[in-house]
């Protein structure tokens, strides 16, 4: 294979800025060298794969069959885009831009820690991963995610805390006395994962979520008893699974 001064490998691999080809196209790649067999089995090529952390594989020779094959194991084990064209077809791949973002180590052990809650394991979306909450900003040029304290302390901006309530209207005759019985019951029975405290008569918390038992009257009421449950915003998914989780089960306490 010859590289003339056209050749767009000839022009990766010595690292020039721009081509022309009628028009100037400027060049935003780079050519990484690895060591692998042109000529690699179904083995080699699935440790080549691993190896270069292939994001789209396209398969352009060799039987069909065995193609077919081959393609149906990169799918299966690497989970990642597998093409494998026809003569003269046309392929169309999107790449999704890939942004690097430098988290800051305060917020890292923070994350890790609070990854082992069972809060925090029911908003994963998958094994491995872990949510992250922080603050994303530009410094240097550079893309970083710090905790919510270190903006606040290098901005000097005074913390403020946003609070959600939502109470379940009760329709029970039963003292306030019998009906918190019922609610630990149920809450010990639905919650078992949760650390549950009870700072005081008819008050559970559940880290920033608290559930009470109030008293409610209006206008279009001849008044009752109600589970207040609150929750402050960076604990919204807890607060939201607690009231749904005691919504659901309300026939338990009447």
């Amino acid at each position: 294979e010859s590289c003339m001064c056209l050749n767009l490998k000839y022009v990766c691999i010595t690292h020039s800025e721009c081509f022309h080809v009628f028009v100037q196209v400027n060049v935003r790649l780079s050519v990484q060298y690895m060591s692998f067999s042109a000529h690699a089995d179904a083995k080699g090529i699935m440790q080549l794969i691993r190896q270069a952390e292939a994001r789209n594989i396209m398969l352009v020779h060799g039987e069909a069959a065995k193609m077919e094959f081959l393609k149906q194991k990169v799918l299966k084990e690497f989970g990642v885009s597998c093409f494998m064209p026809a003569n003269g077809e046309t392929i169309t791949i999107k790449t999704p831009p890939v942004i690097p973002v430098d988290m800051s180590r305060i917020l890292y052990k923070r994350s890790l820690e609070e990854s082992l809650t069972p809060a925090a394991k029911r908003k994963c979306p998958g094994p491995n991963m872990a949510p992250v909450e922080g603050v994303l900003v530009m410094r240097d040029g550079k893309l970083q995610l710090l905790g919510l304290s270190e903006v606040q302390s290098d901005l000097g901006l005074l913390p403020h805390s946003l609070k959600f309530s939502s109470t379940i209207f009760l329709d029970t005759s039963q003292s306030t006395q019998d009906m918190w019985a019922k609610l630990l019951q149920v809450v010990e029975k639905l919650l078992p994962d949760q650390k549950v405290v009870q700072p005081s008569n008819f008050l559970l918390e559940l880290e920033s979520t608290s559930v009470s038992i109030e008293n409610y009257s209006n206008a279009d009421t001849a008044g009752g008893q109600g589970l207040l449950v609150s929750w402050d915003m960076q604990d919204e998914a807890l607060g939201d699974f607690v009231f749904s989780t005691l919504q659901r089960n309300l026939a338990r306490l009447l």
